[in-house]
């Protein structure tokens, strides 16, 4: 977390454990990501996958994504008719 999100969201914090492995050289307090409220945290991890996939690439995605479910749904239904 950003120490501006600290602020702007009134998250909690605690001294960070030096004794804990994943701590490092970090230095400051650090805050549970569970008293990020849900629906912010989605957008958080949203927001930073999308950075990552290339324009486009998302749609043609969930086109095929549909193409396949109903090619799947087809061979069910021909199953089923056995």
């Amino acid at each position: 977390m950003l120490p501006e999100q600290v602020e702007k969201w009134s998250l909690p914090t605690r001294p960070t454990k030096q004794t804990d492995s994943r701590a490092g050289r970090f230095e400051g307090d650090s805050v549970e990501i569970e008293a990020i409220e849900p629906e912010r945290l989605r957008e958080i991890v949203r927001s930073a996958i999308m950075e990552h996939i290339p324009e486009g690439w998302l749609e043609t995605i969930r086109v095929a994504e549909k193409s396949e479910k109903k090619l799947l749904e087809m061979f069910a239904q021909k199953a089923e008719e056995k």
